[in-house]
């Protein structure tokens, strides 16, 4: 079996823009993090920041975008940055939260993964966790679902339409 090191990034950044949702300024501030981290947002704009797993018992959301959220805290559209780190194979970093969302930036992931090339990826010492299916699982809502199926490689094939 091959295996992977996790990865986190190699420096702080941060990044402003609009909130989609609130059309207010948000920023967010991102940091590497220690293995096994995984990404773990915080909401900066409550009085004792709350850390929020990006772990999917913590969608609270998803009309629009995907929000996530812990207590009486939560963020907004995280989904964009999410991909971006999803495809450079990064697995560990904080992210701090300013004004309750990711900012929207140009619609897509592009500009996140600009600057995460900017400032460079780290490797890490600990190897990365895979989920081996073994199974076909299918969940259904009405006309929609979501189905996995073992393979031998990686592939995603998604279709979504909006009538």
């Amino acid at each position: 079996m091959i295996r992977y090191n996790q990865k986190t990034i190699a420096g702080i950044v941060s990044i402003a823009g609009v909130g989609l949702h609130s059309g207010k300024r948000a920023r967010i501030t991102l940091r590497p993090a220690e293995e096994n981290t995984g990404y773990l947002f915080i909401n900066k704009d409550i009085p004792t920041p709350i850390e929020i797993p990006a772990l999917f018992d913590k969608v609270i959301d998803t009309t629009l975008a995907t929000t996530i959220g812990y207590g009486n805290a939560s963020v907004k559209t995280v989904e964009h940055l999410i991909s971006a780190l999803r495809g450079l194979d990064i697995d560990n970093v904080i992210v701090e939260v300013e004004g309750g969302e990711v900012p929207i930036m140009d619609g897509s992931c592009a500009p996140f993964v600009y600057i995460l090339k900017k400032i460079s990826i780290k490797e890490q010492k600990r190897y990365k966790k895979f989920i081996m299916v073994t199974k076909e699982i299918e969940f259904r809502d009405g006309e929609k679902f979501v189905r996995i199926e073992p393979a031998s490689n990686f592939e995603i094939d998604f279709t979504i339409d909006f009538p």
